[in-house]
């Protein structure tokens, strides 16, 4: 199987003071974002089966607040986090941050918001191979949807549309059971219990 170069860690209990990395856009999603970038990304959504996620990064989530996203480098966090595709944080208020590695900013808003639907199901400090692999398929199967009415975002550059692609192959493929395998066969997982909180398999 093929070996991805990077991973979506998932979510773990990160306490920190936050840091204003305003990018200097103000638009709907204010208190979420001030990239335009994702902005865009979750306005591209809005048409598809995932504008649920809209609605979760709002507030419709166990922290009852906005999830705040920005892009950031990761390895400037810890350098073991350089070759990750996003990283969700949860403060000591349990507050919910998702941080998209800057290497993908150049990526389709259409593979960032995919990416979205992967992390907005890391609620709490809790993970598990149960969660990571609905997560890994929602990439799957949104992404599905999204090349399914534009083709050529399966050909754009760049490491995240290339994790997609592969994802929506095997769950193409193999469904369900073949993301669990494959989230099996991550290293960084090989500690997750199979199941957490609202995440069974």
């Amino acid at each position: 199987m093929q070996k991805f170069s990077g991973i979506t860690l998932g979510i773990f209990l990160f306490l920190f003071s936050f840091i204003n990395t305003a990018e200097g856009f103000d638009g709907e999603y204010k208190e979420i974002t001030r990239s335009e970038k994702i902005n865009k990304a979750l306005d591209s959504l809005k048409n598809t089966s995932a504008k649920w996620v809209i609605k979760t990064v709002k507030g419709n989530n166990l922290s009852g607040r906005p999830i705040r996203i920005m892009f950031r480098k990761l390895e400037k966090m810890n350098p073991a986090y350089k070759t990750f595709e996003a990283l969700t944080c949860v403060d000591s208020t349990d507050k919910i941050y998702i941080f998209i590695n800057s290497k993908h900013k150049d990526a389709p808003v259409e593979a960032i918001a995919t990416l979205l639907t992967h992390e907005v199901l890391h609620q709490d400090a809790e993970n598990s191979i149960a969660e990571e692999t609905k997560a890994w398929s929602n990439e799957a199967i949104y992404w599905t949807e999204f090349t399914a009415k534009n083709p050529s975002l399966a050909n754009a550059p760049g490491g995240l549309v290339k994790r997609l692609n592969i994802l929506a192959a095997i769950y193409r493929k193999q469904g369900t059971s073949g993301i669990h395998k494959k989230v099996m066969s991550i290293h960084a997982y090989k500690n997750l219990e199979m199941a957490s909180a609202g995440f069974d398999y």
